[in-house]
């Protein structure tokens, strides 16, 4: 029981001392990333922590895949913030296991919920990564799910006598969640570049290669080859518009399936309470 007490003592000491460290200090930097971060609360500790242990510094090879995935989920231009606040998350999601694992172990004086809140520590951060995984499929087929209907936009536009640029310009500036859909956010980059008088060649690699998506790349090389002859990049985007709608309609069915597939273990538990209520005052006459 002794040891119990010592141990909570050990992880309440660590998580007030990095706490208290962190202060007030990335009040600034926590507000900046809170829309997109549960466990904010626990923050200031960990942002302390890693700051002091140079956790990012020391560990930055093997944290180079979870950077990249967390640019492809977020936002690339703030990619070190993004990646810096889903390392705090992770340690905050730990501690948490820890110290609440610790204060019912002390309360109970059982070691078993100890180990389970060790074990869970470890093994949630691993699960969070994953989503990240998760995220970036669902980023994809949001982005080719949307995509028709936008090539399809740009053909109208582009029949009404508007070129490419300021067809995609006026395109973007019509969406209303240009600032929250994947692929809206990235053309909205894509108008501010135009807008700006950049190359636009590069605007649109750029595009390309923060969408990370086939189907898009399809979309800037048929424009980048067309986009100054007018009818046959009319024509060009038609083509790929077909396309881009079978590809919708078969990522819009996985999603019903998945949907579906999801709704079936729910059913099988209320399947199983109905014929327990049921079942049992008939077994009890027996």
């Amino acid at each position: 029981m002794l040891g119990i007490y010592i141990y909570l003592g050990v992880i309440f000491l660590i998580f007030l001392t990095f706490f208290m460290m962190g202060g007030k200090k990335y009040k600034e930097f926590i507000q900046e990333y809170k829309a997109d971060f549960k466990f904010t609360a626990f923050a200031p500790m960990s942002l302390a922590m890693i700051d002091t242990l140079k956790i990012m510094q020391r560990l930055a090879p093997q944290l180079t895949s979870v950077n990249q995935k967390v640019i492809q989920v977020y936002d690339y231009r703030r990619g070190h913030g993004y990646t810096k606040m889903h390392i705090a998350e992770l340690i905050s999601i730990s501690f948490i296991c820890l110290l609440f694992s610790a204060l019912f172990g002390a309360i109970d004086g059982g070691v078993e919920i100890i180990i389970l809140g060790l074990v869970l520590a470890t093994l949630l951060p691993f699960l969070i990564n994953k989503q990240l995984d998760d995220k970036i499929k669902k980023k994809k087929e949001d982005i080719i799910i949307e995509l028709p209907e936008f090539v399809s936009k740009i053909v109208l536009l582009a029949n009404a006598g508007s070129n490419i640029e300021k067809a995609i310009v006026r395109t973007v500036s019509q969406r209303k969640d240009a600032n929250t859909h994947p692929l809206y956010r990235e053309l909205k980059e894509v108008a501010a570049g135009i807008n700006n008088n950049s190359n636009f060649a590069e605007i649109m690699e750029q595009f390309n290669k923060r969408c990370g998506v086939q189907e898009v790349s399809v979309l800037t090389s048929t424009i980048l080859l067309n986009h100054r002859r007018g009818s046959e990049l009319i024509i060009s985007l038609r083509h790929l518009s077909r396309d881009l709608w079978e590809k919708r309609k078969t990522v819009a069915k996985i999603r019903g399936e998945q949907a579906s597939t999801k709704l079936v273990f729910p059913m099988v538990i209320i399947f199983i309470v109905v014929l327990v209520i049921i079942g049992y005052p008939a077994m009890s006459m027996i």
